[in-house]
């Protein structure tokens, strides 16, 4: 069951590396400095939901501010950066994995 759980998160994290190197090739702001200011109350939404406001954030083009979106991506590669260390070069999602990981950090940051 373990190895099929790691195969799995293997091929989650490709595509998550696949959406975070297609996003750094995007006009986008800078992240967030830290990752914790995503929990900044500004970015948090009431714990009580509201329909029309959560309806006009989407028609409006403001359901995330700029800088929160694109620290998700951002601070999901550090993450994913943090475990490259774990990759196993023979196995070959892995290393596909890590292949996508060296790309993103030597072509954009």
């Amino acid at each position: 069951m373990a190895r099929y759980l790691a195969e799995a998160l293997v091929k989650l994290f490709i595509v998550i590396a696949e959406s975070i190197r297609d996003s750094l090739v995007l006009e986008h702001t800078d992240p967030l400095l830290n990752f914790v200011d995503m929990l900044n109350e500004k970015y948090l939404w009431s714990e009580v939901y509201d329909e029309d406001k959560d309806r006009i954030r989407y028609e409006e083009d403001e359901v995330f501010p700029d800088d929160l979106f694109f620290s998700f991506y951002y601070y999901s590669l550090q993450v994913l950066l943090l475990g490259t260390p774990l990759l196993d070069k023979v196995n070959e999602q892995e290393a596909k994995l890590l292949e996508l990981l060296v790309e993103i950090e030597y072509s954009n940051i």
